[in-house]
């Protein structure tokens, strides 16, 4: 296996990094990409996650605050495919689950990638239980 560096935006595709970039805050920074497949992918920042999903024609994008995540998983395999999904509270779209490749180099990256994502939601509940009154 490869090793990637989990928050290079080098090899996000070109639309998407653009649209990223006019989305981030000035001070906000990507920490994780999970790849999925024709160019989506989740970016997971140190405030926020990113949802893009490349169609034919248009990219969908979303974006949700971790106070609203509840889980991340990499579901089980079926036919052959894998999924990365992202629970969050209130939203039930198509934006919600990824499909990744299926060979074990792409899952190893995607379970890298869930555990740092999932460090992120725990760090952002931790600030903000123990913010002064």
């Amino acid at each position: 296996m490869s090793e990637r560096v989990l928050d290079d935006r080098s090899k996000l595709d070109r639309t998407v990094n653009a649209t990223l970039s006019q989305n981030l805050m000035a001070d906000e920074t990507v920490r994780v990409i999970i790849h999925g497949l024709i160019g989506s992918a989740f970016v997971g920042t140190d405030r926020r996650l990113f949802v893009f999903r490349k169609q034919l024609w248009n990219l969908k994008t979303a974006s949700w605050g971790y106070e609203t995540i509840t889980g991340v998983a990499l579901d089980l395999p079926m036919m052959g495919r894998r999924f990365v999904e992202v629970h969050a509270a209130g939203e039930h779209s198509d934006l919600t689950k990824m499909q990744i490749g299926g060979g074990s180099g792409d899952s190893d990256l995607a379970k890298q990638g869930i555990a740092v994502l999932r460090q992120l939601i725990a760090d952002y509940e931790q600030r903000s239980t123990h913010r002064p009154p």
